[in-house]
């Protein structure tokens, strides 16, 4: 957490990223550190409880400590410290000595997305930063953020598929195993909509979605999100339905919101219009959003909209 702060206040400042940093586009990776650490998934799986509804509890001596048998802790490591060192070996922040180094050191994957990171920090942020002082921080923004996600993507391949990250997943229960996987696979889905809810005012506004707060061991915690937490529950099935999603259909999903995100309104509608797709109880707004999304999906991106919006 702390080195994701250092990145938040030391690359671009205030006049690039507001008073508060509050529109940095890392605070999506610190609140996913935080989801992942208040819902236990950070602990070592072989003391989850089946038979337990886990509970958070800001008084466990443990609570901030990263399990080495945590596959999530393993996978996040490529989003927060790989990133972190990345900026040091591109120059924008000062290298740091990890206490830990040696886990990270000899980890083929880790590596690789050190010098992932390390070519975004110098490359498209760079730019980024010495063109938002000449051109549109909006429209520059949408250029980031593509650069962003086409780094998340490949940083995301380069750790799941890698063998340490295998043998850790084979470690979870299996309804949690299908939740990380399946977020895996969600990556796919927000790149091809060049997500924008990663800032700290948009995560405000949208929220970060309904993202199962407990770990789910077994059947008692789905169905205590069942009883409940509905919208966490539901996310929960979507998630397993997208780790058993075949290759050719997260591509054919992927092509049809890229469709919808071509529009700057229906990339700026999506969240909004996703969520109410996926937890509305009312019929008529879940069959307008579905409508909405459709006839954007259809229609050709239009020159026409630039002079809308």
């Amino acid at each position: 957490m702390a080195l994701g702060k250092y990145l938040i206040e030391n690359t671009g400042g205030t006049q690039i990223w507001g008073e508060h940093y509050e529109q940095h586009w890392f605070w999506a990776y610190l609140a996913q550190l935080d989801w992942q650490r208040r819902s236990g998934r950070f602990e070592d799986p072989a003391t989850w409880d089946k038979d337990e509804v886990y509970q958070w509890n800001e008084n466990n001596p443990e609570k901030d400590v990263i399990s080495e048998q945590s596959w999530w802790g393993y996978m996040n490591s490529k989003f927060i410290v790989a990133t972190y060192l990345g900026a040091a070996e591109a120059g924008v922040v000062p290298r740091v000595q990890l206490k830990r180094n040696n886990l990270f050191s000899k980890d083929p994957a880790f590596l690789q997305c050190v010098s992932i990171w390390k070519e975004f920090w110098g490359g498209p942020h760079a730019k980024f930063l010495e063109e938002t002082k000449t051109c549109s921080k909006l429209d520059n923004n949408a250029i980031l953020f593509s650069h962003i996600w086409e780094t998340h993507s490949n940083i995301m391949h380069a750790g799941v598929n890698s063998s340490v990250a295998v043998a850790l997943c084979n470690r979870l229960p299996r309804d949690d195993r299908s939740i990380g996987l399946g977020w895996c696979n969600m990556v796919e889905l927000l790149a091809s909509m060049n997500y924008f809810v990663l800032t700290l005012d948009a995560l405000y506004d949208v929220g970060g979605g309904f993202l199962p707060t407990i770990r789910v061991a077994g059947n008692n915690s789905s169905e205590f999100l069942r009883t409940n937490s509905i919208n966490e529950f539901i996310t929960l099935k979507n998630l397993h339905n997208l780790e058993k999603m075949s290759e050719t259909s997260l591509k054919n999903a992927a092509s049809f919101l890229g469709r919808v995100a071509h529009w700057k309104y229906g990339r700026r509608c999506l969240p909004v219009t996703l969520n109410t797709a996926t937890y509305s109880r009312n019929p008529v707004k879940i069959s307008f959003a579905v409508f909405n999304v459709i006839t954007l999906a259809a229609l050709p991106h239009s020159f026409l909209e630039g002079s809308i919006w």
